[in-house]
């Protein structure tokens, strides 16, 4: 029984890494995501980038 329970809270701490770990990438995705809208922004208006 004591395998059951060290297997168990093996599993929960795995599930747990792998959650956090989505959510760091989704999280740098989004940085990545607003960075490339403001190049595209900025290359769709040459003449905003002139000053």
């Amino acid at each position: 029984m004591e395998d059951i329970a060290y297997l168990a809270a093996a599993y929960a701490a795995m599930i747990g890494l792998i959650g956090w770990f989505t959510w760091q990438l989704m999280d740098r995705l989004k940085d990545v995501r607003s960075r490339i809208e403001a190049v595209e922004s900025t290359l769709s208006n040459p003449k905003d980038s002139d000053e």
